[in-house]
């Protein structure tokens, strides 16, 4: 999905901010951020920071990564006071180190492999304070497998400065990888006659993970799992996770 990222910025901002609704994404996350007293954060998969423009309004220390360079420009437009860093979410280090790492809106779905896996929670662990928090959504494997097994096509429209953009998407179960899919998604601009113009198409391999999976991967990069919560997305269901750092991290590849 990097040309949605990287080349048609306003797409994206069109598109996710029509269906994600953040700020009842924000006092969602704030309210637990806040019972777990995390002051400093980290939020992997930043994008354009319209969930941190929206969470800042609360004092945090924060910190943006990102892998999207065109994403971190906007957020840094916003959010010029705060440090946003260009990274993959697998191999950063922080300058210091903080109470809390968050990344919402499915952003677990990008970590392919158990390596990836691995390798993101680890990375997490050494850039947490002592008794620091992970806290994350991923994609529910148990119904959202079951709920792709159609083939049906999900439709998406929404207006962005003065221009009206059309998604035609379609997920696929992918059987070469446990609980992973192709989407495939097709982009289009809409004119007032309703006829279409095509900009862009786009196909990545993401993941699921059900409950248990990600409590394994979380234990064995040495966290505790506090809570698992389901919570209800625009498209399909997820699992909210808060874990906690407590333990020394199991070491080896997966």
């Amino acid at each position: 999905m990097k040309d949605l990222y990287d080349k048609h910025a306003d797409v994206y901002e069109a598109m996710y901010g029509s269906f994600m609704d953040y700020p009842a994404e924000v006092t969602y996350y704030h309210k637990i951020l806040k019972r777990y007293k995390c002051r400093s954060l980290l939020e992997i998969g930043c994008g354009a920071g319209n969930f941190a423009a929206l969470l800042l309004r609360h004092p945090y220390e924060y910190i943006g990564l990102d892998e999207s360079r065109p994403m971190l420009k906007r957020a840094r437009q916003k959010l010029p006071q705060h440090l946003f860093i260009k990274s993959k979410m697998q191999e950063f280090k922080l300058p210091y180190k903080v109470d809390a790492c968050i990344f919402t809106g499915r952003t677990s779905s990008y970590l392919e492999t158990n390596a990836d896996v691995k390798r993101t929670l680890d990375c997490i662990y050494r850039n947490l304070q002592k008794e620091g928090i992970v806290l994350f959504d991923n994609i529910d494997a148990n119904k959202f497998m079951k709920m792709i097994a159609g083939k049906k096509k999900i439709i998406h429209e929404a207006d962005f400065k003065g221009r009206h953009y059309y998604r035609e998407s379609q997920w696929i179960n992918n059987p070469g990888q446990l609980w992973s899919f192709d989407w495939f998604s097709t982009y289009y601009e809409k004119s007032n006659s309703g006829k279409k113009r095509k900009l862009f198409h786009e196909n990545a391999t993401l993941r699921a993970f059900s409950k248990d999976d990600m409590q394994l991967f979380l234990e064995l990069s040495g966290f505790t799992v506090i809570k698992v919560l389901p919570k209800p997305s625009y498209a399909f269901d997820t699992l909210v996770f808060i874990a906690k750092k407590t333990n020394q991290a199991f070491s080896g590849d997966y």
